[in-house]
């Protein structure tokens, strides 16, 4: 994470402690101020930052897959799942492929392909294990869902995913052997010139696709009309963690957990103070702008810089991606403008009782989390993709 930011306790005064305890709050190891309201646990204050609360990962990944002679070659790896035995499975939306891969990073098999028919797929969206040898794919081009026992196709079925103006996709299994279906944290422009936040459903979807109805509904951020060339966005990000839905926005340092049947049981407020966009940030973006458009005519290039900086204002986000893991925890990555991803994280447990953080040797754009291991993409300077799997030492933990 970005080491410049302040952390300023709201713990600090005697006067707060001794609220505390005449109200029975508790505190967690971490000096956070933890209550109970309506059946709701509240975390706040919780402190990022503090000495040894860090996880690792080796320099080197468990396997990498995609920058050596005779590796599989990826064009847009978008979906993975670690399975139960720690073989991997992943989807390539560019190509249309299903990879299956073994936990020595070896190819087992290529399944799918790119088409319209019975186990073909036009934008792999989702892959996620449903058991023993199932594999259950969403391809949100064709529309459908795709069942695979190993590699063979076993079953199909047209699924719309959308609504209205946000895209959804699978996230996880709800309870009764159903699927929660989320929408996506890319939102689409504000429809009749609506801009802002707007509340949109998560959606639980029966085992057989056939009955769909709202866990709860959470914001999206829509983007506003032509003409605002503020590249800040902000947005909202729903996510299936461990056995909970969590959500996070990136204009506030807070994370909610609700059960699947969408009752809200936690929230844990995060002890960061806010920022504005700065000249550091500025820079990141000019740099990527210009190293994505050396064919373009200078001038034109020029002008579209100069548009941007002058609409270039507003609070900084808090974290760029969210992600949840097996276990319930929360990942956030370090905010930047540019790039594939972060190599920082902060990681919010289930219980709201720590943060740690997790530092890769490369940016790291994460597909799945299991208990002690951590399936993402990394790119080469040459934008070639790779995938790797790489172990989490939770020491201190």
């Amino acid at each position: 994470m970005r080491v410049s930011r302040t952390w300023p306790s709201i713990l600090a005064t005697a006067g707060v402690a001794a609220w505390a305890a005449s109200c029975g709050v508790v505190e967690t190891p971490s000096t956070a101020l933890v209550r109970d309201s309506s059946g709701v646990r509240i975390v706040e204050g919780l402190q990022v930052g503090a000495p040894n609360a860090t996880w690792s990962v080796p320099a080197a990944p468990q396997f990498r897959v995609g920058w050596s002679a005779g590796d599989a070659q990826f064009e847009n790896l978008a979906t993975g799942a670690i399975l139960p035995d720690g073989r991997v499975v992943v989807g390539d939306s560019g190509s249309g492929f299903v990879y299956l891969i073994s936990t020595a990073g070896e190819l087992i098999v290529r399944f799918g392909g790119p088409g319209e028919g019975p186990g073909e797929f036009s934008r792999i969206s989702k892959v996620m294990h449903l058991g023993g040898d199932s594999i259950l794919v969403q391809d949100s081009g064709n529309f459908r869902v795709t069942v695979f026992n190993g590699s063979e196709f076993s079953s199909d079925r047209r699924f719309e995913n959308h609504f209205a103006e946000a895209m959804y996709n699978l996230s996880g299994r709800s309870e009764m052997g159903g699927y929660v279906l989320t929408p996506g944290a890319l939102v689409a422009r504000g429809l009749a010139g609506t801009v802002g936040w707007k509340n949109y459903p998560v959606l639980r979807v029966s085992a057989d696709f056939e009955r769909v109805d709202t866990i709860v509904e959470v914001g999206l951020m829509l983007l506003p009309e032509q003409g605002d060339r503020n590249p800040i966005r902000h947005f909202g990000t729903p996510m299936v963690a461990g056995d909970a839905l969590a959500y996070a926005r990136t204009s506030r340092p807070e994370v909610q957990w609700f059960d699947l049947t969408g009752v809200l049981r936690q929230i844990v407020r995060l002890d960061v103070a806010p920022e504005d966009v700065d000249d550091d940030l500025w820079s990141q973006y000019d740099a990527a702008v210009r190293s994505r458009t050396n064919n373009v005519d200078p001038a034109v290039v020029e002008r579209r810089l100069a548009d941007a900086r002058a609409d270039f204002e507003g609070p900084r986000p808090f974290f760029r991606s969210a992600y949840g893991d097996h276990l319930g925890n929360v990942w956030l990555s370090e905010y930047r403008i540019s790039g594939i991803e972060a190599a920082s994280y902060w990681v919010i447990t289930r219980d709201g009782e720590s943060v740690y953080s997790v530092e890769f040797p490369r940016d790291l754009r994460i597909l799945d989390i299991g208990a002690d291991r951590v399936l993402g993409v990394e790119k080469d300077d040459f934008d070639v993709q790779a995938l790797v799997l790489y172990q989490l030492v939770k020491s201190g933990h």
